[in-house]
């Protein structure tokens, strides 16, 4: 998650003549607002989902028609905190959009029409550059000295496939080192104002190497091997999918495991955990979603099998 501290610091109106020095930063005036915006975590951190692959940041100003004023738009770079500032008008009426993405991840941000389009041409798996952020903020009417929390949220669901049983695959001969998976359905658009999604195609993220080379997945106090990490947008927010995982070894073309799960419901800024037995058994899977990662909230049961969820990423 990232959080944003808004400040819209409005002085009182001077009149006469004011004076001050050159070498000093100039106050604020009653028609500047400013925004200081600072990501989550460590930023030496190379946690998967930390946020920290997103450090470019768009916001674009909108005026009370809804209208986009592009010449204050702001494109900069965000390592870990920053600082942007509007020349605004007292009394009028604003919105803002926040957008927050790796540099050259497959999002284009459409500030006229608020919206985010994505592409999934010649997705890889395991992509942690498709990690990105948002918020809205609006009709926020410059009126005085103001402070506001914003938080910037996940627009996408994140899928996450975790073996218990990795290593024995490995004692049995099995070495798997990369890994593939497909979904019946996602979104192609994201409305940043309203928070909807458009669009609805079949996707496939080709293999690539697992997660951190690899990673541990920690799921109900349980920890599982990370085989796979993907995130989409998700058709209306909230829906069941179909979803497959291919699993390679190094320098072999077939798929070693080739793991379907039908039926499995994924939903905005939830992420999607499926954790078992993925090479020594059938599959016997438990499903999770998480609302705030590692911290589950509500279970339900499909076809027999256990099956929990909870949510926020």
């Amino acid at each position: 998650m990232k959080k944003i501290l808004f400040f819209g610091m409005l002085a009182a109106m001077l009149l006469g003549t004011v004076s001050c020095s050159s070498d000093m930063e100039p106050a604020m005036g009653d028609d500047m607002v400013r925004f200081t915006i600072e990501l989550p975590g460590n930023i030496d951190s190379r946690a998967i989902s930390d946020g920290l692959t997103a450090n470019k940041l768009t916001v674009a100003v909108y005026d009370d028609q809804g209208n986009e004023l592009p010449d204050i738009r702001v494109n900069k770079d965000i390592p870990h905190q920053t600082t942007v500032e509007f020349k605004l008008v007292k009394g009028q009426k604003y919105s803002f959009a926040f957008w927050a993405q790796a540099e050259g991840a497959p999002y284009t941000f459409d500030t006229a029409n608020k919206t985010v389009n994505v592409s999934y041409e010649n997705a890889k798996s395991n992509d942690e550059t498709r990690d990105a952020f948002y918020a809205y903020r609006a009709d926020l009417t410059v009126t005085g000295p103001m402070q506001e929390t914003i938080y910037l949220y996940r627009p996408f669901c994140q899928l996450n496939y975790g073996a218990s049983d990795y290593q024995d695959a490995i004692k049995a001969g099995v070495n798997a080192t990369k890994s593939a998976v497909t979904v019946d359905h996602a979104a192609t658009a994201f409305n940043l104002a309203t928070g909807e999604t458009t669009g609805d195609q079949a996707v496939t993220f080709t293999q690539e190497i697992l997660p951190n080379d690899p990673a541990t997945l920690a799921v109900e106090d349980k920890t599982y091997q990370w085989m796979a990490m993907n995130y989409f947008l998700v058709p209306s927010n909230k829906a069941n999918i179909e979803t497959s995982l291919q699993l390679y070894e190094d320098g072999n073309a077939e798929a070693v495991r080739d793991i379907t799960v039908p039926n499995v419901p994924v939903e905005k800024n939830h992420r999607t955990n499926i954790v078992g037995n993925l090479f020594t058994e059938d599959v016997n899977f438990l499903v999770i979603i998480d609302e705030r990662f590692d911290q589950p909230d509500y279970n339900v049961d499909i076809y027999g099998r256990p099956y929990l969820a909870a949510g926020k990423i």
